[in-house]
């Protein structure tokens, strides 16, 4: 259920997001940078980790919109004993 209500939050800032734009006196349209992130990580053992995010990145107005997911893979680095 929680997942559900995040992805339904996200969903709806990205709509939001995507109708902001600015117009100065003079009639000019400015631009700004939008960025949305959700952040996770799952621990498989004491020595591993999955992590990353995934984000959405936009410049309004409406320039692009870019969907970037990254995932990592943490482990412990053991030392290694000269013998």
């Amino acid at each position: 259920m929680r997942n559900r209500t995040i992805v339904y939050c996200l969903t709806i800032l990205l709509i939001r997001m995507q109708s902001f734009g600015q117009t100065d006196e003079s009639g000019s349209k400015s631009s700004a940078e939008y960025w949305l992130d959700y952040n996770m990580k799952s621990v498989i053992n004491e020595d591993g980790s999955v992590s990353g995010f995934i984000g959405y990145r936009t410049i309004s107005p409406r320039t692009y919109g870019r969907l970037v997911i990254v995932p990592t893979y943490n482990m412990r680095h053991k030392k290694v004993r000269s013998l």
